[in-house]
């Protein structure tokens, strides 16, 4: 029997004291055998250390001084052994059947590099209704493109690269449009995989508080653009990049 591959997480974390349990909890309910969470804290300076050690084996926990989340997500693929990657932000849980669901088609399809899934907002629990009220929480499960709802290959990953560690948010739209670019093979399963927590410091619409990178990153989609073209010759062969991704309508 062939041995399960291994399954390496990347959590990034900066002050999540609040959040990160019940997120790493919801990494090892997965049941699988063959996992390691690592768990990068980006200069954290309340709880989240002993919290997160306070797992023991199979959870790595890993210090740095603090760099953004590029620089955290960096170091945990630097630091992973899997041949598998995923993702979580410290904030938000994958849903207990992820793993089952995504790891079949990847063993099943050799030909497909990444898997995405569906994905759902939930308002936590410490919000009060006056709080609710002021916040968007859509109903549904809906596809999405996102870093906690990918199951990836390790050379599948560094085929597109690491995140740009210029970008304080935004980092996995710029990652996708890159995705994108070099012809990354992925499929989407419709089934849920990851639920979105919606608190009161997460609510960045990214026209206020993301301009200057989601900027950063059309423009260097712009430029990957012209050049590949300028190589193409004047044929157009081959095929440009795809145009520059659109902004989502919130980042957390």
């Amino acid at each position: 029997m062939n041995t399960p591959p291994l399954v390496s997480v990347i959590i990034p974390v900066h002050n999540g004291e609040r959040y990160v349990v019940e997120a790493v909890e919801s990494v090892l309910a997965q049941g699988y055998p063959r996992l390691e969470v690592v768990v990068i804290d980006d200069g954290s300076t309340d709880r989240t250390a002993a919290l997160v050690q306070g797992f023991g084996t199979p959870v790595r926990y890993h210090h740095q001084p603090q760099g953004g989340v590029s620089s955290a997500l960096n170091r945990g693929i630097g630091l992973a052994e899997g041949s598998l990657f995923a993702f979580l932000d410290a904030d938000d849980v994958w849903s207990p059947s992820k793993l089952a669901l995504q790891l079949p088609v990847l063993e099943a399809q050799p030909e497909v590099e990444a898997v995405f899934g569906g994905m759902e907002h939930f308002f936590s629990p410490e919000l009060d209704q006056a709080s609710r009220e002021k916040l968007s929480c859509p109903e549904g499960v809906i596809p999405a493109q996102l870093k906690a709802t990918v199951l990836i290959r390790r050379e599948s990953f560094h085929r597109v690269g690491l995140f740009d560690t210029r970008l304080r948010r935004g980092d996995f739209i710029d990652w996708h449009a890159r995705a994108r670019e070099v012809n990354l093979r992925s499929v989407m399963i419709p089934q849920l995989v990851m639920r979105r927590r919606i608190h009161a410091s997460n609510k960045t619409i990214v026209e206020t508080a993301t301009k200057s990178d989601y900027l950063r990153i059309v423009r260097g989609a712009l430029l990957r653009r012209r050049q590949s073209a300028a190589a193409a010759g004047p044929d157009g062969t081959p095929g440009l990049p795809p145009e520059p991704p659109a902004p989502p309508a919130a980042i957390t």
